[in-house]
């Protein structure tokens, strides 16, 4: 019953507009268009589910080991292992029709919520199971173990209450905490999709029609081929960037694109910082 009420939405729609959703019809999604970065919606600083909640990333690292230590421990007795076969289906039906829904969207950079996309919520079900493993493993340990658990488990409550205090007032055109710390202090580690990096690193947010948009370090740099030859290029006001020299080396690597593409351009660079002032 519950899956044929599921299917009266799409059934309607395909029935009498020709689409199964009305994202489709208003051209707000096609179908697979990001699917080869589905991942932000869990690891992306500024999107993702987990960098906003580190205690979520611990119960499902935790829970997975400990139901595996399980199976190991019971392996003598098989009849004994419990294989939650069901709930792994659904879960798993449940993942990817997630992944390839939320990786239709025209609009990645969508907001809806402090610090991380409102499509990243939705994958908070699939770590209950982790979760309730946790709670089941520590309540048979030891007292020291309980309290090392518990303890880290209050850190990582507080991380997260911090995060979320600290941004209520986070928008879709500005980058969150995490993103920001790892833009300025490790910007190798990650390299968001450019909508997103325009978006939260122009300061134009939705409105960024730019050649070129410089992060935080002042060393990354995104690059976009096509752009208008007077599109501007944004770069923090702490840059000892050479405006005029800058947009020429922009100029000469646009050359070499066909598609946006992040590049390194140091601060001490003399072609785009120019001599020393005097």
């Amino acid at each position: 019953m519950t899956v044929v009420l599921l299917a009266l939405h799409p059934a309607y729609y395909f029935a009498r507009y020709g689409v199964i959703s009305p994202q489709l019809l208003a051209g707000g999604a096609t179908p697979g268009l990001h699917l080869n970065i589905w991942y932000i919606w869990l690891i992306d600083p500024d999107l993702g589910l987990f960098p906003n909640w580190p205690l979520g990333l611990l119960f499902l690292v935790m829970g997975a080991v400990l139901w595996r230590s399980s199976l190991g421990l019971r392996a003598d007795h098989p009849e004994k292992v419990d294989h939650p076969i069901r709930l792994l289906i659904v879960g798993a039906i449940f993942f990817l029709a997630c992944i390839y829904s939320h990786a239709s969207t025209v609009n990645l950079n969508s907001g809806g919520t402090p610090g991380l996309a409102r499509y990243a919520l939705w994958y908070i079900p699939l770590v209950y199971p982790f979760a309730l493993a946790c709670v089941v493993a520590v309540s048979s340990w030891r007292l020291p173990a309980q309290i090392v658990s518990v303890t880290v488990a209050l850190a990582c409550t507080t991380a997260a209450l911090i995060v979320t205090i600290r941004t209520v007032n986070e928008s879709y055109q500005n980058p969150s905490l995490v993103s920001a710390f790892v833009q300025k202090h490790l910007p190798g580690l990650y390299d968001p999709d450019p909508e997103i990096f325009s978006e939260r690193y122009s300061g134009l947010g939705e409105a960024a029609l730019t050649k070129a948009v410089v992060g935080p370090d002042c060393v990354k740099i995104l690059i976009f081929p096509g752009s208008p030859a007077n599109a501007p290029i944004t770069a923090p006001k702490k840059c000892p960037f050479v405006p005029a020299q800058l947009d020429k080396w922009v100029s000469e690597q646009i050359r070499t694109l066909q598609h946006p593409a992040y590049k390194r351009i140091h601060s001490n660079d003399p072609t785009v910082v120019g001599p020393p002032s005097t």
